[in-house]
């Protein structure tokens, strides 16, 4: 029994030896990665990294000197034709839409019941275009009255860049261009502002408008050409079938294909 216990004793010390000696042993591995690390191979690193870096500038530098600028270039000029044939194609789809109602709204809620807002002016209007001029209470608490102009038509924002604010103290049904252009908290201050600055606004709507108007004018008058119809139905039909969801499926699609062999004929 007395052995058992002696080699008890021996073993334990044994054990606490080797742990030790491995502790020890765990150290000096830890410093040698640590002096690989951080000294004996850290400026080889640093340096390596530094000339990795300059390589990538470089490649980076020389895709944008000889590819991308020029190629850009190249597509920016070339664009120059695709934008403006764009442009025609999507007056051509105007003029074949049956629907082309420059109808709008614009009402408010008192007590619940809603009121429409009459316009105190029409700043412009004809076949294509309505826009009117308001004067409405807002929810401001000193300057409670908004001067403001609204109005619908035919052409949609990528055509005609017209503003649109948020009327927050109105609904509207239809409007396309709606400015606010003053407020005040007598009214009767923004209809003298309105009738000082009508033809100014005039002129700058019409600045805007009269060009895209003499463009859909022209373009009514593609819509008759067989090749400028042609081309729209072929981006038609490469837009269903490319860019919706079971395009090929729907009706507008198979009056697109058999509008196109009767072209073809």
């Amino acid at each position: 029994m007395l052995e058992i216990i002696e080699q008890y004793i021996k073993n334990e010390k044994e054990i606490e030896k080797l742990q030790n000696d491995l502790r020890n042993e765990e150290e000096r591995k830890n410093n040698k990665i640590y002096e690989l690390r951080y000294s004996i191979y850290s400026d080889k690193i640093n340096a390596l990294e530094k000339e990795r870096d300059e390589k990538i500038i470089n490649i980076n530098q020389h895709f944008e000197e000889m590819h991308e600028k020029p190629t850009n270039q190249k597509i920016e000029k070339l664009s120059d034709v695709v934008n403006q044939v764009n442009k025609i194609l999507a007056l051509i789809e105007i003029a074949r839409d049956c629907d082309k109602s420059i109808k709008f709204e614009v009402y408010c809620y008192i007590d619940g019941r809603k009121v429409s807002v009459k316009p105190i002016d029409t700043l412009y209007k004809d076949e294509f275009a309505d826009i009117g001029v308001f004067i409405e209470r807002n929810r401001k608490p000193k300057n409670c009255f908004s001067l403001f102009i609204a109005g619908n038509t035919i052409f949609n924002e990528t055509i005609l860049d017209l503003s649109k604010n948020y009327l927050g103290f109105i609904n509207d049904n239809y409007v396309t261009y709606s400015y606010i252009l003053k407020d005040n908290h007598i009214k009767e201050e923004l209809l003298n502002y309105y009738e000082k600055n009508k033809e100014k606004l005039r002129t700058a709507f019409l600045e805007k408008y009269d060009p895209v108007k003499k463009e859909y004018l022209a373009a009514v008058k593609l819509n008759e050409n067989k090749e400028w119809i042609k081309l729209f139905l072929e981006k038609k039909k490469e837009y269903y079938e490319n860019h919706c969801s079971r395009g090929e499926e729907l009706e507008e699609y198979k009056e697109i294909i058999k509008e196109l062999k009767h072209i073809e004929k």
